[in-house]
Formats: C-alpha cells, structure tokens, sequence
C-alpha cells in the first residue's frame, strides 16, 4: 500500500471533522510528525509503557481509588462495556473523566473503545436497534455501509467514545454455525471487504478508529475464545484468498485504524503453533511487512480463557508487544494489570523490550491521537428516561436494509394467490404484520404446545395456497421441516433467527432472511406482498 492511497482519506476526515466541529479543535493546532517524535522522546518510562494499555475496569464512574490507580500506571487507553454504563449520562460523564485524567498524566487524549457492531453485540441502546453485520451484507450497499459507519460514530462520540470495536472482518458462511454467526458480513470474501472499508470509512469521518477484527479471521471456528484456544486448519493458500483480502481492503484505510488480533493459532502462518497474538510471522511479518499495515495493533482481552491457557497475563502483555503489537488489553483485575505494567516497564529497563521499539509503537499511538475529538460533544439525542439513543438515519438505513433484502426474496413469489395464511409465535409480528396487511388476515399463533398435526389442520381448515411462517429459534425450525412437502413449498419463511434454522431453500416457496427481529419486519413484508402480489382477501 502506498501513501497516496491512505494519507487523502486521513486529511479528509480531519476537514470533514473541522466542518462538523469548528470550536473543537483548529487545523494549525496539530502538531506534526516530527513534533510527535520529539513529544515521544520527552516522555517518561512511566507514560511511554502506560500508552501500551487498554485496561477495563468494574465501576460505572471515576472513583477516588480507580483514579489514584490509573494515575500510578498511566494507561493510554480504556475499554468499556455494559457494567459501565448504568446510564447514558453517567457514560458520558465518565468518559469526560477518563479524558481529563489522561491529559493530566500523559499530555495525551486517552482512546476510550466500545463493541458497537450491531445485531447482538451492542453496548449502547439505541431505537431502532442496530441491524447486524450480516443483514448489512445481504442488502449489498456500500453506501448504506458507509451510512452506519457514519451514525454509529454520531452517537459514540456524544458519549465521549472515539474507538469502536467494529468491524468484524471474518468470513463465516452463514448456513454454518460458528463463533462469528451473524457477526460477520458474510461468506464472500470480496463482499466482506467493500463492506468493511465503507463502514470503517464512516467512522472515520467521524473520528472514531475503526477496529477490524479478528485477524487473520476466525469465520471458520465454532469455538468461543472466551472460554478456549482454537486451531484454524485452513491452508496457507486458503487463509489468503479467503481469509485475508477483506483485512487487506481495510489496510487501504491509512493509519487512523486499528486491527484487533486473533487468539487463534493458524499453523499455515506460524509453524510453531503460537497463537496470532503472540505471533511475530503473523503481526510483524505479515501483517506490518507483507501487507504494509499502518495503522495500530491491538489484542483482544489477554485474560480470556484462550490467551492465559498459554501465557500468564503480565507475560503475554510482554510477549504479545514483542511480536508486533502497539497495544495490550486487559478487561479486569487492577492486581494483574499494575503487574503487567510494572512487567513491561521492566523488560524495558533490562533490554528485552529496546527503546526504540517502545518509541516506535508509543509515536503510532499518539499520530492517531492527535485526529481524536478533544472532548465529548454536547448531548443532542440522549434520552435519558429510556436510556437509548433515537436516531432517525438508523431507521432509515434499518427500512433501507429490509427493503432491499426483501424485495430480492420476494421474487421468487408467484404473483397470485387465492388465501394468504400467517403462522407466527410471535405476537409482535404478527400485530406487524396485520397493521400492513389490513383486515381478512386467516392467523394462527404458535405456542410451546402448537403441534405440527394442527399445524396442517389449520392450513387445510383455511385453503391456504401461501403461507409466511416466522422462524424465531429451533422449536419453530423443527416444526416447519416435519410439515408436508407440499405445505412447505407453499410456505414464505421468514426467518428471524439463524440462517442454519432454514438451510435448504429449495423445500420453500421462498426464504426471508432477515437475521436479525426488526420491529416492522411484519408490516413490510404484508406490505411488499401487497403493492407486488395479487393478494384476494
């Protein structure tokens, strides 16, 4: 990767940032490279080690003892998660602290990160909720990408945050479980890549660091590394046409990024079976010299099951820094992360750990720095009686991407039918899916105790000719695969749990993966069937 394809987005997003916020921050007030250099050299041990750090912490606000401790071990950067956040407000104000502290112990903007990738995996409530990755992907645009990018970056920097731990840039096949599942763009590799480029572009114009995760890729692993160590077996050719190219997309993003690293140990990239994270021919080699990464490099938590089943946390902050990474994380235990803390600042001391690359990875750090949003910005969409964030962009990139993901399913319908059936557990969609499809509607709730012999009785009872069932878990997939042939290829799926609940699309009439329980997937879809299908009620 050359400079003239990373350094414009870079200035741009700045300029964008000046435009957006012109009394935060001034262009000329930036300091340059080489005045970071020197700022670097100024610093002492104590804060050079310190901006290695992510540490997390158990408080929902800046107590007198968490502050005296950070003041002794000068983190540079933080990592929040839901026992954090009690309420918006308090978030906001924490973060507010968190900053001030930081400036006052090393001069530098402390990065305070967040998972905010969508589906599941949120920290931060919002209305309506954040579409999953995989819903994104299905509905194939870049620009929507970009869109949220650009609105998950508004709402977290109204909060003070200025990373995200977002995007997840694995490739998972979605009719296979694994630990990724609906996490990921998707299973094309060129798909995952423009998808993950677009999002992270709009959060940099933002100014919040995108975070690509989890390199090399975890897509092909059903294990937690939560609670255990995985082995990728793909092979080297494999990990690089199918695994790499959306890491390489995001690489074009410049340096105002990071890259989280895999606990996983691929042995087509390392021989001798280290873990990624601890991996100089997976971080050095590869990724900083073959692909030409500029940007940070940062570990996932170094106290999960996977990462202390090899090394004890003060070492495996040690050794994870060795091999190539800027930045070590560790989510709890004030005891453990003084001690690796005090375990760096040592191998600094004693040569294991040179000056000049503690330098090196401290100046990547604090050229990201300078582009970060000074301070929380002024609440605008906080409201603090519910504690979720409105956003009217979400809800029309949500419409936007049921939409498109629909209206593609549908058609593969006939464009007319005598009787239209529903078969829902879920009350919510059916009310959905009634207010879009007015009166008439033939429907039947299914409960626990619902059986497939009713089931069929109902649909004979009704001569239904189409059926939209919603699939909400494992009881309801069951039961719709013990339905007659015949039932099951006048049936609409409209699946909104797993895509490997309903695999097989050629038993159905059609199949709605909407991946995610989107609050007007009923109306929509009552909606499309009427403006496209003639519908007799």
């Amino acid at each position: 990767m050359n400079h003239s394809s990373s350094i414009p987005l870079s200035i741009l997003s700045f300029f964008i940032g000046m435009l957006l916020f012109p009394n935060l921050l001034i262009a000329q007030t930036l300091p340059t490279d080489k005045e970071l250099a020197i700022k670097v050299q100024q610093m002492s041990l104590e804060q050079k080690v310190g901006q290695l750090f992510i540490l997390g912490f158990s408080q929902d606000t800046l107590t007198p003892d968490l502050a005296t401790a950070f003041k002794a071990t000068k983190p540079g950067a933080f990592v929040l998660f839901k026992r954090n956040i009690s309420s918006l407000d308090s978030a906001k104000k924490l973060n507010q602290s968190l900053y001030a502290l930081s400036m006052n112990y090393s001069g530098l903007a402390p990065i305070i990160a967040v998972d905010q990738e969508g589906g599941s995996v949120v920290r931060i409530s919002t209305s309506p909720p954040m579409p999953n990755a995989l819903s994104v992907g299905q509905a194939g645009s870049t620009e929507i990408a970009e869109g949220l990018g650009r609105e998950s970056a508004a709402l977290l920097s109204d909060l003070g945050f200025n990373m995200n731990l977002a995007p997840v840039l694995d490739i998972a096949n979605p009719l296979e479980f694994s630990f990724i599942g609906v996490r990921s763009f998707g299973s094309d590799p060129g798909l995952v890549g423009k998808m993950g480029y677009s999002y992270s572009k709009g959060l940099i114009l933002g100014r919040v660091i995108p975070t690509g995760k989890h390199f090399p890729g975890t897509g092909s692993s059903n294990i937690d590394p939560h609670q255990e160590s995985s082995t990728i077996l793909s092979t080297k050719d494999v990990v690089y046409k199918t695994h790499l190219p959306p890491f390489q997309s995001f690489s074009k993003l410049g340096f105002f990024t990071a890259l989280m690293v895999s606990h996983s140990i691929y042995p087509s990239l390392d021989e001798t079976k280290t873990p990624a994270v601890f991996s100089k021919a997976i971080m050095t080699d590869l990724l900083r010299k073959k692909m030409k990464y500029r940007g940070l490099v940062i570990t996932d938590d170094l106290q999960m099951s996977a990462s202390r089943s090899f090394l004890r946390p003060e070492e495996a902050a040690l050794s994870s820094l060795l091999a190539g990474s800027d930045m070590v994380m560790l989510t709890w235990s004030a005891a453990l992360q003084a001690k690796a803390i005090a375990r760096v600042k040592s191998a600094v001391k004693n040569g294991e750990l040179p000056m000049a690359l503690l330098d090196e990875k401290v100046f990547r750090i604090a050229r990201v720095k300078k582009y970060l949003i000074p301070l929380p910005v002024e609440k605008r969409r906080l409201a603090s009686k519910t504690n979720i964030i409105k956003s009217e962009k979400l809800r029309t990139f949500d419409d936007e991407i049921l939409t498109v993901n629909l209206r593609t399913h549908l058609n593969s319908v006939e464009k007319s039918h005598k009787s239209l059936c529903l078969l829902s557990p879920s009350k919510a969609f059916m009310a959905s899916f009634k207010s879009g499809y007015g009166e008439g509607l033939q429907a039947k709730t299914i409960v626990r105790k619902t059986t497939v012999k009713e089931i069929m009785s109902f649909v004979a009872d009704k001569h239904c000719d189409l059926i939209v069932y919603t699939v909400e878990g494992s009881r309801t997939s069951a039961n719709l695969r013990q339905l007659s042939k015949k039932i099951r290829a006048m049936t609409l799926v409209a699946n909104m749990s797993l895509p490997v609940y309903v695999s097989d699309s050629d038993q159905y009439r059609a199949i709605l993966n909407i991946y995610f329980p989107h609050q007007n997937a009923g109306k929509k879809i009552a909606q499309l069937l009427k403006e496209n299908y003639a519908i007799n009620h």
